[in-house]
């Protein structure tokens, strides 16, 4: 009797173990959603959205390939995050931590970002493509 409640003691554990490290929710196997639209302001800064602006719904799990139009790979971006869809208007932002946005590609075209929470936000990216090159697309800003 004694090896079978061993056992069971061991059974048990690796029980709890795995309910106890498994994420509660699916962050890894999203299919990527394009985003088309954003700014170009000046050719070389590319952002999804003025800060006053609606902000991308940004769910657990969700991966954005962000086109950013600027025609070569930015030098630098920058990640903001909300909870609500006009951030500054019913609350306030943050640049990203962590793994709230992982970033997974950046190349000429996208930059791609998952979030890797269980927690729902709403994104706000800038990009930056260094200072020679075309000026590929423009936008008014208001």
């Amino acid at each position: 009797m004694p090896k079978v409640l061993e056992k069971l003691s061991v059974w048990s554990a690796l029980v709890v173990a795995v309910v106890a490290c498994s994420p509660p929710c699916e962050t890894t196997d999203a299919d990527p959603v394009t985003f088309a639209d954003g700014c170009n302001p000046d050719g070389r800064t590319y952002q999804t959205s003025a800060f006053d602006a609606p902000y991308l719904h940004f769910p657990a799990g969700r991966v954005f390939d962000l086109n950013h139009y600027l025609g070569r790979m930015p030098v630098e971006y920058a990640i903001f995050l909300g909870f609500s869809e006009y951030p500054l208007r019913d609350g306030n932002i943050s640049e990203s931590a962590g793994n709230q946005a992982v970033v997974e590609v950046v190349s000429e075209n996208i930059i791609r970002v998952r979030n890797d929470t269980c927690s729902e936000s709403w994104l706000r990216l800038v990009a930056h493509a260094p200072n020679d090159g075309p000026v590929t697309r423009a936008c008014d800003v208001p």
